[in-house]
């Protein structure tokens, strides 16, 4: 094993790039653990951004356990242990987060949630991955849904056999649903309420445009964070 520590997101991104891989074969998607420093965050979507340009698939993993850990402090006045696994940082390796992100499940927590927006085509891996997971030991067994929003009943039919469609052609184990949400309401508000019990979600990404600069998609990736 050979690796390579950097401070620096984006140059660690490129060094990656440029020199992981075996002859002709090379990897088609990059890891990220979420940014947790406000003042890195620009750097963070730097290297987002050149991943995706570089053709790859960008998965970041978040994980909550820590901004739940603080609410919690932060209502009682007193350290509370939500859990024996250790917070996923950015700083984890690739294989130790998909590791952690396989322990996460439970004989009681086996819901997966992907959300789809239907105007990009990052649904199918994001289907693919939780197929994946409700294969693997820890989460057999577990339920994978794919959800939409919508913004009233009168679209909801259509979309109802578009997701139907979807699951029918990935060939996989998965139930859908299609929400419409409240007038004015945000749709990163109606995921969070929709999937406010699920334990593992999968949200897509917007790409960033050709001629975008790192501020500006970072002000986007703000909102997701």
């Amino acid at each position: 094993m050979n690796i390579q520590a950097d401070q620096d997101v984006s140059r660690g991104v490129k060094s990656l790039n440029g020199y992981y891989g075996l002859g002709h074969l090379a990897p088609n998607t990059i890891v990220f653990g979420d940014v947790e420093d406000g003042d890195n965050l620009e750097q963070f979507c730097e290297g987002v951004m050149y991943a995706y340009r570089q053709h790859k698939n960008v998965l970041v993993v978040r994980d909550d356990t820590r901004r739940r850990r603080k609410t919690l402090d932060d209502e009682t006045g007193e350290p509370e242990t939500l859990s024996s696994q250790p917070p996923t940082s950015a700083r984890t390796s690739h294989s130790s987060l998909w590791r952690k992100l396989a322990r996460s499940g439970s004989a009681n927590s086996k819901q997966i949630d992907v959300w789809w927006g239907r105007k990009n085509t990052n649904a199918s891996l994001s289907l693919a991955l939780g197929f994946m997971l409700q294969n693997s030991q820890e989460w057999f067994g577990s339920n994978l849904s794919l959800r939409t929003l919508v913004s009233s009943e009168e679209e909801r039919q259509g979309v109802i056999e578009a997701l139907s469609d979807l699951i029918e052609r990935a060939r996989i184990r998965a139930d859908h649903s299609v929400y419409v949400r409240n007038d004015n309401e945000l749709a990163f508000d109606a995921i969070r309420r929709f999937s406010y019990d699920a334990d593992l979600v999968f949200l897509g990404i917007r790409p960033p445009a050709p001629d975008e600069d790192c501020a500006s998609y970072a002000g986007y990736f703000s909102g997701l964070l």
